[in-house]
């Protein structure tokens, strides 16, 4: 683990960035609740902090001072319908997800702890906690699994995933790239394939466009070409009156990278 590049969460300078410079979990809000809100649930590598197998001064100040981060996590809440989205299913999902439910300030959704869940790629701080909404733990009923089409293939494929579509706990649904979908009402997502490390899936950044603004999640910031990448959003018919691209990083509580 580099102790000095905890993560990865990337946001376009334009409708959620103000998240990224919020000390704890917080929303991006403007003077009270907007429409749609995002959280930032998560800013560490796919194990957190502490990182398990992790000897670097990080480490072990962080299990010295018991202080801990959750893996690189969204959540999203549309206020109208109080329909909950999450961006990533990390193994750490029910503390992400109760903090969700707290932040968005809604409860008793017992069986149904999120409306849909939205993966960005097969590696494990991303979606093994897909595991928790199974028979033996949450045993949620089709709940909407929002991938790539190379990642959805993946799920239906291989157990545990595939066990999880067999019993109808979660609905898989895929989307090719730069098409745009709604996985929950007032909130357009559409996929822009990134470089990363794609053993068993491709990798998937995701356009967030919500009423009045938009955001970039990208699940690899140091992989992104944004040279590249920059100009074919700015110029991307999402945006008629082109945007501004600008890539953070949230490193820690109290630091941003930019």
């Amino acid at each position: 683990m580099n102790c000095h590049r905890v993560r990865v969460t990337a946001l376009v300078a334009a409708w959620f960035a103000a998240v990224s410079a919020c000390a704890t979990p917080s929303s991006a809000r403007e003077g009270g609740p907007a429409a749609i809100e995002l959280f930032v649930l998560g800013v560490a590598q796919d194990g957190g902090v502490p990182h398990f197998g992790c000897s670097r001064p990080c480490c072990k100040r962080a299990r010295r001072e018991g202080r801990t981060l959750s893996p690189a996590c969204l959540g999203i809440v549309e206020r109208e319908s109080g329909r909950l989205l999450l961006i990533e299913a990390t193994p750490a999902v029910e503390a992400q997800t109760a903090a969700l439910h707290r932040l968005a300030g809604v409860e008793g959704r017992g069986r149904r702890p999120v409306d849909a869940v939205l993966l960005t790629h097969a590696h494990v701080g991303h979606y093994l906690g897909l595991a928790h909404f199974g028979r033996e733990v949450a045993s949620t009923d089709r709940l909407p699994v929002h991938a790539s089409p190379r990642m959805a293939a993946f799920l239906r494929g291989h157990a545990p995933w595939k066990q999880l579509v067999e019993l109808s706990q979660i609905e898989v649904t895929e989307h090719a790239a730069r098409v745009s979908f709604e996985p929950i009402p007032g909130l357009s997502v559409t996929a822009i394939p990134v470089p990363h490390r794609d053993e068993f899936s491709d990798t998937m950044a995701y356009v967030l466009r919500g009423p009045n603004r938009a955001a970039l999640f990208v699940p690899d910031v140091d992989a992104v070409p944004l040279d590249r990448l920059g100009p074919q959003i700015e110029t991307d018919p999402l945006f008629p009156e082109r945007i501004n691209v600008n890539i953070a990083t949230v490193e820690s509580r109290r630091r941003i990278r930019s």
